[in-house]
């Protein structure tokens, strides 16, 4: 099976979730047998690949070219949505780009009919699809995954380079949808001190977390892998409180890692880590609060670890991923999980 992944030109100039979800899902299959490259070109040239598997809908005017070469050229297409409706943090947080999310609301139905099988991160996401486009085609749920060297987190190296240990961390592109700026608003007068790790997305709205964090908050730019699990394994609580996210692979992260998480409600965050979180919304700092207090003071939950482990590893995904691509080929499918 000779394999063509697709996604946005600056994936990996721009890196953000749906680049580790791209770059893990690959070296998933890979190590299963199957051989796939990775060309983020609108029009490649098709004809040595029995497949396309293509990702992301949100900006739909790049994969909907992709989408279209691969039908001109009769190449079959599975597509990884990473969906979610972002009508409510647009309105709340960028009106201006309104318009834009609409007018790419018909090439994003156009695109998951003309894909032979959909591989949503989740139930809950497919749902999602299923209310915002009424469509027919066949699909798969692929769970989003994690290394599993997150386990074994090990915090020395963080507490010998920044002097922190049990912070409250979030991970994560400093900009709106992330909500940074609400996060620290309603922790301000809290004794905990933040961490957030993540490249600027949204100069402007960094100038804003600084203001309003004082010296209880420190922001580290992009850290290495290595770094970043030690970040975690020094951290007590991860927080993620976005307006979206499916679910956020950070949150895997962290989970594994042995942080207590406190989530969004918004996005498909329920779906895979049930009551073992704690949830908060993304406009309501009082929930945000009260969630990251009794995270805190709670002890470790371990059957967090247990369950991330259990079920989310890359590992796993490539292995579902094989299956969607041999159920769409009618490839005999073989388990190659061992």
């Amino acid at each position: 099976m000779k394999v063509l992944m697709q996604a946005r030109p600056d994936l990996i100039k721009i890196p953000a979730g749906d680049t580790i979800q791209v770059l893990k899902t690959k070296d998933a299959l890979e190590d299963s047998g199957v051989d796939v490259d990775l060309n983020l070109d609108l029009t490649p040239d098709l004809s040595q690949y029995q497949l396309v598997h293509c990702f992301n809908i949100t900006r739909i005017d790049e994969i909907s070219v992709q989408i279209d070469n691969a039908i001109q050229q009769g190449c079959p297409v599975a597509l990884s949505p990473v969906y979610w409706n972002m009508e409510e943090f647009l309105a709340k947080n960028a009106q201006e780009q309104i318009t834009w999310w609409k007018n790419g609301w018909k090439r994003r139905k156009e695109a998951l009919e003309k894909a032979n099988i959909i591989l949503p991160n989740s139930k809950s996401e497919m749902y999602q699809l299923k209310m915002d486009f009424k469509f027919e085609t066949p699909y798969q749920v692929v769970y989003n995954g994690v290394d599993p060297s997150f386990y074994e987190a090990d915090s020395r190296e963080f507490i010998e380079e920044y002097g922190l240990r049990d912070f409250v961390l979030c991970i994560g592109r400093v900009c709106k949808r992330k909500n940074q700026l609400t996060v620290i608003e309603a922790l301000q007068n809290s004794d905990f001190q933040m961490v957030f790790i993540g490249n600027i997305n949204d100069p402007i709205y960094y100038k804003e977390c600084l203001k309003a964090g004082g010296n209880r908050v420190k922001f580290i730019p992009h850290l290495p892998h290595e770094k970043l699990v030690s970040a975690y394994g020094a951290a007590r609580v991860h927080i993620l409180a976005s307006w979206f996210d499916t679910p956020g692979l950070v949150n895997l992260e962290a989970g594994l890692a042995g942080c207590n998480l406190v989530v969004s409600n918004r996005g498909t965050a329920q779906e895979y880590f049930n009551d073992l979180v704690w949830y908060c919304s993304p406009d309501d700092p009082n929930t945000i609060r009260t969630s990251v207090k009794e995270a805190y003071h709670s002890p470790r939950i371990d059957d967090l670890k247990d369950h991330i482990l259990r079920n989310f590893t890359w590992k796993q995904i490539g292995e579902t991923t094989y299956e969607a691509y041999a159920r769409m080929l009618n490839f005999r499918y073989i388990s190659r999980v061992t």
